[in-house]
C-alpha cells in the first residue's frame, strides 16, 4: 500500500504523552466517579476505562497484540513474572480534565518503585487503518517504551531511535490476517512546521539524530511545537530505514558504531556508506514519493495470534474510586 505526503497542515495538536519517575494527580474523584466505568481483565493488562465495552474490548485486544507482536515478532523478551499492566483508558476529554494532568498532556507513564501505570486519553478511539485514532497511538508508542525498559535484551539506543522506533511501531495494525506498519496518517498531527515557506520538507536529520534531550516537562507552546516535529521527523527516518532490509541490517550498522564510539557521522558513514547531505536528501526523496506501509503475514510465518481471554466487570462509583486511587496515591 502506498502513502503520498500529500496533505498541508495548519495545525498543531499540542498534546503529549510522558513517562515518569513519581507523580501524583489532582484528580477530581467525584466528578469521575459519575461516569459509567469498566474493568477489562486479561493476562497481561488490566484496563480502567469509560469507553463503551465494544471499543474497550478492541484497546485491550490491540494492547495484547501489539505485545505479543514486539515479543513474538521483535524479539523483545520481558523480564519474568511482571504484573499485568494497569491502564486508566479515558474515553471522553471531561473525563481526562478531571484527572488534573496538564492541558498539553495526552497521557503519562509513572513507574513508581512498587508499581506501573499509564493514564491515557483515547477519545476516539479506532483501529481502522483509515481514520488511525490519536489515542491509539500514544498508547501503543509509550507501551513501546515500557516493553523497552522491562526487556531482558535492553540495550541504550539514541534519543532518536527510541522515539522514532515508538512511533513507527506504535502504527501497528493486525486485521486478522496481515499486520501494517508506518501508516503516515497515524503521525500527521505532528507535522505542522516540517516545510519551509517555500514549500520544502526539512527533515533536518543531521540535526534530529545529534539530539540527545527534549523538553518533555515543558508546558510552553514553542516546547511542545520541537518535540511533535522532533517525533515526526524521527518517525520519517524510521520509516525509510524500514522500507528494505538492507537499510534495517544499516541501523543495526549504525547502532553498533555508536556503541563503540563513534560519533554520529563517522557511524553514519559507516552503516550507509553517505554523510548526512546525502542521507537526508534520500529520506527527503523517499517522504515524497514513497511511505509504503510494511505489510507482514504472520500465518505465512507460523505465526498465529491468540485470541485472549478477557473478563468484563461493571463498576459502580464506590469500586470505582476505590480502583482510581491506584493510579492518583504516591
Amino acid at each position: 500500500m502506498k502513502s503520498g505526503l500529500i496533505y498541508t497542515f495548519r495545525f498543531i495538536l499540542l498534546l503529549l504523552a510522558v513517562c515518569l519517575s513519581s507523580t501524583v494527580f489532582a484528580a477530581n474523584i467525584e466528578k469521575l466517579a459519575k461516569g459509567k466505568w469498566l474493568q477489562l481483565t486479561s493476562d497481561n493488562f488490566q484496563i480502567i476505562t469509560d469507553l463503551k465495552e465494544k471499543k474497550a474490548r478492541i484497546l485491550i485486544d490491540d494492547l495484547e497484540a501489539y505485545r505479543y507482536f514486539l515479543i513474538e515478532l521483535m524479539g523483545m523478551q520481558l523480564q519474568p513474572n511482571l504484573d499485568p499492566l494497569q491502564v486508566l483508558a479515558l474515553g471522553s476529554g471531561s473525563s481526562f480534565k478531571h484527572m488534573g494532568l496538564p492541558k498539553t498532556w495526552a497521557g503519562v507513564f509513572v513507574i513508581h518503585p512498587d508499581r506501573y501505570y499509564a493514564i491515557a486519553n483515547v477519545d476516539n478511539y479506532s483501529d481502522d487503518l483509515k481514520k488511525p485514532s490519536f489515542g491509539r497511538q500514544v498508547l501503543l508508542h509509550e507501551y513501546t517504551h515500557f516493553v523497552q525498559k522491562y526487556s531482558l535484551n535492553r540495550v541504550p539506543h539514541p534519543l532518536w531511535v527510541q522515539e522514532g522506533k515508538a512511533e513507527y511501531l506504535g502504527t501497528f495494525k493486525f486485521d486478522g490476517d496481515k499486520i501494517y506498519l508506518g501508516n503516515p496518517k497515524a503521525i500527521m498531527f505532528r507535522t505542522a512546521g516540517l516545510y519551509s515557506n517555500a514549500g520544502r520538507l526539512q527533515i533536518d536529520a543531521e540535526s534530529i539524530m545529534k539530539t540527545k534531550s527534549l523538553p518533555i516537562h515543558s508546558t510552553k507552546i514553542s516546547d511542545r511545537v520541537v518535540i511533535d516535529q522532533f517525533y515526526a521527523r524521527a518517525f520519517f527516518i524510521m520509516h525509510y530505514i524500514n522500507s528494505s532490509p538492507e537499510l534495517r541490517q544499516g541501523l543495526d550498522v549504525y547502532l553498533t558504531a555508536v556503541k563503540d564510539g563513534k560519533n554520529e557521522d563517522e557511524a553514519l558513514m559507516q552503516a550507509f556508506d553517505r554523510n548526512f547531505a546525502e542521507f537526508e536528501k534520500n529520506v527527503t526523496d523517499y517522504v515524497l514519493n514513497g511511505l509504503w506501509m510494511r505489510v507482514l503475514s504472520p500465518k505465512a510465518g507460523n505465526i498465529i495470534f491468540p485470541v485472549p481471554e478477557v473478563k468484563v466487570t461493571k463498576l459502580d462509583a464506590e469500586t470505582f474510586k476505590t480502583k482510581v486511587g491506584y493510579f492518583i496515591s504516591e
